[in-house]
């Protein structure tokens, strides 16, 4: 079953979820958290930078680290993903969503900041798509169902005509995914 995305007009440091996830990019060498990442950052006083440098995050397009929270915002873990190259854009956000959704198939709630990449149009769009795709599971013929565990994604915007474009987009695919996986009749 696909994950229901939806619009949120919480603060990256005010919502409760399982992860918070949140982007970066290499500048200088150095992975930085961007948008609302640096607030979240922030609040943490300062340990996701540190964290990032000391571990040697390359910031590469789904290149993804998750970090506690230690109980100073709501949300129970920070995932910070790689968004690669500055000119990548939503192209860069619909590939790391998807990455995202892959290796976070286990938690219930996830919320994003993935979208606040830059001012490019689209960016949430590409965000609910990427997700979509990557929580996709093929149709089983098995009796046990292959599903993700992943029931709800926030956008932490209110920008819900992009994230429903994201979702037609996404569901289409889907679609034709499913359409190819079926055997011939």
């Amino acid at each position: 079953m696909a994950p229901r995305i939806t619009g949120s007009d919480r603060r990256a440091t005010e919502i409760a979820a399982d992860v918070l996830i949140v982007g970066a990019r290499a500048s200088n060498g150095a992975p930085q958290v961007i948008g609302s990442g640096k607030d979240v950052d922030s609040a943490l006083d300062g340990y996701i930078s540190e964290y990032l440098t000391e571990i040697d995050f390359k910031a590469r397009v789904g290149d993804l680290t998750l970090i506690p929270t230690q109980r100073k915002i709501p949300a129970r873990a920070i995932a910070v993903v790689g968004l690669g190259q500055e000119a990548d854009g939503a192209r860069a956000v619909r590939r790391a969503a998807a990455a995202t959704a892959r290796k976070l198939s286990e938690r219930n709630e996830i919320a994003s900041c993935l979208h606040e990449v830059s001012d490019a149009d689209g960016t949430v769009a590409a965000s609910a798509e990427g997700f979509l795709l990557g929580s996709y599971r093929p149709p089983s013929y098995k009796q046990v169902e292959n599903s993700t565990k992943l029931n709800t994604i926030s956008l932490l915007t209110r920008a819900d005509d992009e994230i429903e474009t994201g979702i037609i987009h996404g569901e289409a695919t889907l679609r034709a995914r499913d359409l190819a996986n079926e055997p011939a009749s």
